[in-house]
């Protein structure tokens, strides 16, 4: 075996970093993973590796060192909502499982009833972690835009 690591976040959603072979591939199938949010924006064919071995993708392609556009996370937060209602366990990667996986795990986590503080808690337990400016302010951001979205829901 590789020894592909996963840092399960919870139950159903694991991070880790881009698996650079189809063993690594057939580990994180062995942890019941099948669906993946690839935000590697430098390994543009890994996507379609993914795909083809059996994987539902979505792919959110983001720099390194930036954090994704929040518009386009929230539709891939959908996404992973959707997974997880089929039942399915869900990888989320960029090339090194930190700063952009840890963003999107972090607004995650916000999306399901963490407070930012508690988010930065968390995460602050492993690797998997915002790793630079950009990507806390845009947790803040997305952190501010749920409060606003849940003061504007009627009980």
């Amino acid at each position: 075996m590789s020894g592909y690591k996963l840092t399960w976040i919870t139950e159903q959603l694991a991070a880790g970093h881009a698996p650079h072979s189809y063993q690594d591939l057939e580990e994180i199938k062995a942890h019941g993973i099948s669906s993946i949010v690839n935000l590697c924006s430098e390994f543009k064919e890994l996507y379609e590796i993914q795909q083809e071995t059996g994987f539902a993708v979505c792919f959110l392609p983001t720099l390194d060192e930036c954090a994704p556009d929040m518009e386009k996370m929230e539709a891939a937060l959908r996404w992973v909502d959707r997974q997880i209602a089929k039942g399915r366990k869900v990888l989320v990667h960029c090339r090194f499982g930190v700063g952009r996986t840890g963003t999107f795990v972090g607004a995650y986590l916000m999306r399901t009833g963490l407070s930012l503080k508690d988010v930065e808690k968390r995460l602050k337990k492993n690797r998997t972690n915002p790793s630079n400016y950009c990507q806390w302010k845009l947790l803040r951001k997305y952190s501010i835009a749920l409060k606003t979205r849940m003061a504007g829901r009627p009980d």
